[in-house]
């Protein structure tokens, strides 16, 4: 090969020095390096370690056994298709106690936790009240455990400033100890 021009030297040895540094960053620093901590316990602090897992297992199927026969007292039997009508009574009732009309009941699609004993069956509410006292008694009224409903989300909008009135959509869970038709889990 022969060089022609001062031009052409400078170009070969550009070109070298470049693909000398592209080598050596590729080298020392690769694409897919992965950091894998190969360093390994020591008998003694794995055994350590095992017997804290164990304990911690132990106590947390104690308060399992514990919580059970309490849990009973909050969840309902029946399936989930069985709750939506005995919790729309429910729901109609408590707002006609409490001074509200419910404009919609909305049942949504019930889903097993994770646990897989225990199934959570939800429903949307929607009304317009008097904030002070209705919506104030009405969720009162849902929160009472004798009523085994909880209230999951809520969204209070003010609907009318001279009237004190609010619109609020509601999302109020049941749960049930019956899995039949519980749906996917979460």
């Amino acid at each position: 090969m022969q060089i022609r021009s001062k031009r052409e030297l400078y170009m070969i040895i550009s070109a070298v020095v470049i693909a000398v540094v592209l080598l050596l960053w590729n080298t020392l620093f690769p694409a897919n390096r992965t950091r894998i901590q190969t360093t390994q316990l020591s008998y003694a602090e794995a055994t350590q370690k095992t017997e804290v897992a164990q304990r911690t297992l132990r106590r947390m199927r104690d308060e399992e056994t514990e919580m059970l026969p309490r849990s009973a007292e909050y969840a309902y039997t029946q399936s989930a298709e069985e709750l939506g009508p005995l919790i729309t009574q429910k729901l109609v009732k408590t707002a006609d106690a409490s001074g509200v009309h419910l404009r919609e009941i909305k049942p949504l699609r019930a889903r097993t936790l994770a646990s897989g004993t225990i199934t959570r069956v939800p429903f949307e509410v929607h009304f317009r009240a008097l904030f002070q006292p209705d919506v104030v008694r009405f969720l009162y009224r849902i929160e009472d455990p004798a009523e085994k409903m909880v209230v999951d989300k809520m969204d209070i909008t003010s609907a009318d400033s001279r009237f004190k009135s609010v619109d609020v959509s509601a999302q109020i869970s049941v749960y049930t100890r019956n899995n039949a038709g519980g749906g996917n889990t979460n």
